[in-house]
């Protein structure tokens, strides 16, 4: 045994700030909750009474591709038929393809799997096979992520497309293995797909996160509402939208002036120290909310006028990544990942997820490219070269991409051939 002395260097996040980075990672509903359970519990934090209503153009019922789905409330009931129909452009099909998508849509089981056959649906509705191949895989991506599938491994993998996760090895351990994964033969997979327990156990944790059943609970008799956390308005002159927080209720909450005041007279040591544990608990609050607006505003602000032409519908939106966004503020990456976490950002267009303002780049097999437009040729190529009777679907050019080094998802192929005013295949089939 030996003692010696050693100089190093450490960084460690103190308890503040890792309180600071929950706050942040907060939506507007979270942040609303979690005040109203501390005022009950903090006599120092006062709460002025007034009844925070979200106006109806802030609650945002949305169902466009690109933006979260919602049920819409009826007084019968929610019907599944119109939920999944209002996500499709109404002119894009004809008489028949309608027919065949509401065939398709009663022929859903439960948990929301379509367990029937592409033969028996042409057959019942009259029309070619090709036409209910086409139009069963655009309904699969639809939201919620996984309906239309086949089979559970069919809807995972459906769900990893939503999120662009192309990693070999879980889509292995779905297709493959997902009974030996559910008897918790992890050794066994281990080795026969030469990868560590520790990787197929990671994985498994994500994959575990996915629904296996993606109608589970669908019906229900409460109307949901998105109430977006960040309101942009356009400033024409600047060429640039600048955001606002939809937060006003906070201004409720400050620090009682009779508390403090009986926080200085007390006598009694054990009260004054609970009084004082309170205060700053109080004060931090009121000063991490702050911080927290003025993180999110200027994440915001920024991501306004990089994406300002896209906000207003005239450009495709701009390759920046949450690394752009932090070097440009001075902030670390995970801060900008924690401020734009499970928040909306309303703009005159609709609403969407924040963090679907951050263009990803697109994964080759050993590096990366900043812009779709290599992708977006590509796909102009293979539907120019294709057999006109039988067009590629978003799955073959997924395919056929992937062997050009180019990894995207069905979902975002079918989103760049929308771009580029490309038809599906169906509408392109010479027949």
């Amino acid at each position: 045994m030996e003692m010696f002395l050693s100089a190093e260097q450490r960084q460690k996040i103190s308890q503040s700030q890792i309180q600071w980075l929950k706050l942040l990672a907060m939506d507007n509903m979270e942040l609303k909750q979690m005040l109203e359970t501390e005022y009950l519990e903090n006599p120092l934090l006062e709460h002025k009474e007034t009844e925070y209503e979200p106006s109806r153009e802030c609650m945002q019922q949305l169902n466009r591709e690109g933006m979260k789905f919602e049920l819409t409330a009826r007084d019968n009931g929610y019907f599944l038929e119109e939920a999944i129909t209002s996500q499709l452009p109404m002119d894009k099909y004809d008489d028949r393809q309608w027919n065949v998508i509401r065939y398709l849509i009663g022929n859903l089981e439960e948990n929301g799997f379509f367990m029937g056959s592409v033969t028996d649906a042409a057959k019942a509705n009259g029309v070619p096979e090709d036409m209910v191949a086409c139009i069963l895989e655009e309904l699969k991506g639809l939201e919620p992520y996984g309906i239309f599938a086949a089979n559970l491994e069919e809807c995972l993998l459906i769900q990893l497309d939503a999120q662009s996760d192309n990693d070999p090895l879980k889509r292995k351990l779905i297709s493959q293995y997902l009974n030996e994964l559910a008897q918790g033969k992890i050794n066994v997979i281990s080795r026969e797909l030469h990868a560590s327990t520790a990787q197929i156990r990671k994985c498994l944790k994500e994959i575990s996160r996915l629904n296996p059943r993606p109608l589970n609970g669908f019906y229900t008799a409460e109307t949901s509402y998105i109430v977006p956390d960040i309101i942009l308005t356009e400033d024409v002159e600047n060429k640039c939208f600048q955001a606002r927080l939809n937060d006003d209720w906070t201004a409720d909450y400050h620090i009682s002036d009779y508390y403090r005041s009986m926080m200085t007279k007390t006598s009694d040591a054990q009260l004054a120290a609970y009084f004082d544990k309170k205060y700053r608990r109080a004060k931090f609050l009121i000063a991490g909310i702050e911080q927290r607006r003025e993180t999110i505003l200027s994440i915001a602000d920024y991501i306004g006028r990089i994406q300002y032409p896209y906000l207003r519908g005239t450009e495709h939106k701009k390759p920046v990544t949450m690394t752009d966004a932090a070097k440009a503020l001075g902030v670390a990456v995970s801060t900008v990942s924690r401020a734009v976490k499970g928040k909306y950002i309303q703009y005159p267009a609709g609403s969407v997820f924040f963090k679907e303002l951050f263009e990803t780049a697109i994964t080759l097999q050993e590096n990366t490219v900043s812009t779709r437009g290599d992708a977006k040729e590509q796909i102009k190529i293979l539907i120019n070269n294709e057999n006109k009777e039988k067009p590629l679907s978003d799955i073959e050019l997924a395919r056929e991409l992937e062997k050009r080094q180019i990894i995207i998802s069905r979902r975002t192929v079918a989103k760049y051939r929308d771009s580029m005013g490309i038809k599906g295949c169906f509408d392109r089939k010479c027949f």
